[in-house]
């Protein structure tokens, strides 16, 4: 891991202010996405996030909306964590009842 993954992680982990920025200009949602693909590759850190964290950066939400749609097809955070955490959720849940009752 490299020393800049390693404070990105920190920062985020501890609350930190993370901002994506670049030195570019990006006048296509492709643009960004590919840059956003690179940094993430490089760092590993999700592409989407970067995306989203630029756009808000930026004050650029369209940009940020059509980079989101270069996203490969099937690449939906939102469902895998409700797939995996949903279940599990409502398991703990059940149990927590189960020894309130």
């Amino acid at each position: 891991m490299t020393a800049a993954t390693t404070q990105t992680l920190s920062q985020i982990f501890n609350g930190g202010n993370v901002r994506y920025q670049s030195g570019a200009v990006f006048t296509s949602g492709k643009a960004l996405y590919e840059a956003a693909k690179a940094k993430g590759e490089k760092d590993r850190i999700d592409v989407g996030h970067i995306i989203l964290n630029y756009a808000f950066a930026q004050k650029d939400f369209a940009l940020g909306n059509m980079a989101l749609k270069c996203l490969p097809k099937g690449a939906d955070g939102g469902s895998i964590v409700n797939n995996v955490f949903l279940p599990r959720s409502i398991g703990i849940a059940s149990q927590m009842s189960k020894l309130i009752y």
